[in-house]
């Protein structure tokens, strides 16, 4: 009896590590990336803003297509230290197919509330955005143990612009937090029996731009763009987790006709 029971507690780790999903960490993703915007901006009565912007993506070094997207949005500056506003967006996003499959579109919407605080010192424009999004994906095309539907994130952005108004050119700097609010059955168990650990914040953007003003109407926007995350992937049949730090380094332009 004894001897059982030895046996016994000398294999449970083992079996328990064998019905464990793995978790592999995998190494640091470098890849260049483009954003190509083009929008509208108007302004209909005093505070209030509609927008209107098509964008156009590229991936893996700048030799494939990512994907479309269309954003409206409408916003109201309430006080000068107050702005709130809400924005829905379509993403067209291109799947390489492998093998003799043909490439397809996946389709998903994107609904956005946001609220800001708006604070000026001199020529120094400091805002704070908080930024709460929920995003469907079709579940047909979608691993539902890696990723929730919808998934819910809040957005932290804090946001820094220098305001010469005798000049066209305009800098500014922003860094903002991703906190994913929801996550699926798996992975929430995964955190219980495996290595595996939920993080607050799973992307960190910190953008450099400069705005050109061309004249009263058109803009043009340049900007490099750092995005810092942690990509998880969790096999559809194996279960198996895989963790990848990335790192996208985004060359963006963006124009703008405002009336």
């Amino acid at each position: 009896m004894r001897r059982l029971l030895l046996t016994v507690f000398l294999l449970t780790p083992a079996l328990l590590a064998l019905a464990q999903p793995a978790v592999k960490e995998k190494d640091l993703h470098n890849e260049g990336r483009a954003h190509l915007t083009a929008g509208l901006s108007y302004k209909p009565v005093k505070g209030l803003t509609l927008r209107l912007d098509e964008q156009f993506r590229l991936k893996e070094n700048f030799s494939a297509v990512d994907r479309l997207n269309t954003d409206v949005e409408i916003s109201y500056k309430v006080c000068p230290y107050f702005r709130l506003g809400a924005a829905y967006r379509f993403m067209a996003v291109y799947k390489q197919a492998e093998g003799d499959a043909a490439d397809s579109w996946n389709f998903r919407h994107r609904a956005a509330f946001h609220v800001s605080g708006l604070y000026t010192v001199g020529r120094w424009h400091l805002s704070l955005r908080e930024k709460f999004q929920s995003t469907w994906r079709d579940e047909s095309v979608t691993n539902l143990l890696e990723r929730p539907v919808p998934a819910l994130y809040l957005r932290t952005r804090f946001k820094v612009e220098y305001h010469c108004f005798s000049h066209p050119l305009q800098p500014y700097l922003s860094v903002e937090f991703y906190n994913p609010l929801n996550r699926t059955d798996y992975l929430r168990e995964a955190e219980q029996t495996t290595s595996y650990r939920h993080w607050a914040f799973d992307q960190f953007d910190t953008r450099l731009g400069l705005e050109w003003r061309l004249n009263a109407h058109n803009f043009l926007d340049f900007y490099y763009r750092l995005d810092a995350s942690r990509r998880v992937d969790v096999g559809a049949n194996s279960g198996k987790i895989r963790i990848t730090p990335v790192l996208d380094h985004i060359a963006g332009v963006a124009y703008s006709y405002r009336f």
